[in-house]
């Protein structure tokens, strides 16, 4: 699916299977899921370095990102200095 870009949003209500569509579409993905009280591997305290621990082929699913905002600016950071799918 690399003609889709460097990255895919899936939004939607709750629990309808966005999450179970895209493991299913992209089984060889990382998903982390993370969650508002829990700062999934440091996530939040160095989203740069979380991100980089997957590397840069690794494709990713983060799940409930609203919990980590700071991930959020740092993937968009990323995207822009690589723009490969």
């Amino acid at each position: 699916m690399s003609a889709l870009g460097p990255a895919l949003a899936l939004i939607g209500a709750r629990q309808v299977g966005k999450t179970s569509l895209l493991t299913r579409t992209f089984p060889e993905a990382a998903l982390v899921t993370f969650e508002p009280h829990r700062d999934v591997m440091g996530a939040r305290q160095d989203p740069h370095l979380f991100l980089a621990g997957f590397g840069p082929e690794r494709q990713l699913i983060l799940d409930e990102i609203q919990y980590a905002p700071e991930v959020t600016a740092a993937l968009k950071r990323s995207i822009d200095q690589d723009r490969r799918p």
